[in-house]
């Protein structure tokens, strides 16, 4: 649907009254970032051929009155941080009770959407996987097809497969997946654990979809220099990525001890 204005895209919410039914939104269109606020911009109610700003604690508080269990918006910077939490649409509407949101941390090229957007929907309600899982393909397929158009037809290969996020509201880890490192492992710390007690370790953290560069930082600790620097934008995620990075090091035997 293609909602008139907020007042409209309220009601046609409010239509949909099944509660088995699992709501999904999608905000197919453009975004800016702010260092400040976020909003949304719908046709005003009494000149049409005029935009009114809303803001996303309104949308999300909105959504989260219908119900709606997720959200996806393939806009510019949707997912950025700015100087002021309000500045994250998606972080915002997490916080006002949608369960789960996929934003861009980035701007996105018109001709990434079309893969990405393929890909997750396929992922979604095709395959039926949940939206980590579903998040995590798409990075990946985003990944492996890294060709997009271009002006002058021409072709580019872009690394537009971290773009896309997932905001989603945290799960009380269920107690049947933990699993104890067995106790010989222990007793050698710095052997590297076989390929099959490799099959059994439980994930270490729940970062997701950045396997690609964890590899590239251990290629480059150990074939070209032992100091390297990691650098990135603000919220990209650097210190979450060390973290998992350090702990992964010290179970596998990588590093000797993590300072």
């Amino acid at each position: 649907m293609v909602p008139q204005n907020c007042d409209w895209f309220g009601r046609a919410l409010k239509e949909v009254n099944d509660p088995g039914t699992a709501k999904v939104v999608h905000f197919d269109c453009h975004g800016s970032a702010s260092a400040k606020k976020s909003y949304l911009k719908f046709l005003d109610e009494d000149d049409s051929s005029q935009l009114r700003k809303e803001s996303s604690a309104k949308i999300g508080k909105l959504l989260h009155d219908n119900n709606v269990s997720m959200v996806i918006m393939n806009a510019c910077d949707s997912a950025q941080a700015g100087s002021a939490p309000e500045a994250d649409l998606a972080a915002v509407l997490l916080q006002k009770g949608v369960p789960c949101v996929v934003g861009m941390k980035k701007k996105l090229l018109t001709a990434s959407s079309e893969p990405l957007l393929k890909c997750l929907y396929h992922s979604l309600f095709l395959l039926r996987m949940s939206p980590l899982s579903a998040i995590y393909e798409t990075r990946r397929y985003l990944h492996a097809n890294k060709t997009r158009a271009a002006v002058l037809a021409t072709n580019v290969q872009l690394e537009d497969y971290l773009i896309p996020v997932l905001y989603e509201q945290s799960l009380e880890p269920d107690p049947c997946h933990s699993t104890h490192v067995a106790v010989a492992e222990a007793a050698l710390p710095n052997r590297p654990p076989s390929e099959s007690r490799l099959r059994h370790m439980v994930p270490i953290s729940d970062m997701i979809g950045r396997d690609f560069d964890l590899l590239r930082v251990e290629t480059a600790l150990t074939m070209q220099s032992h100091v390297i620097e990691l650098t990135g934008a603000l919220s990209c995620g650097k210190a979450h990525f060390i973290q998992h990075a350090s702990i992964w090091w010290e179970r596998t035997g990588f590093v000797d001890r993590v300072i």
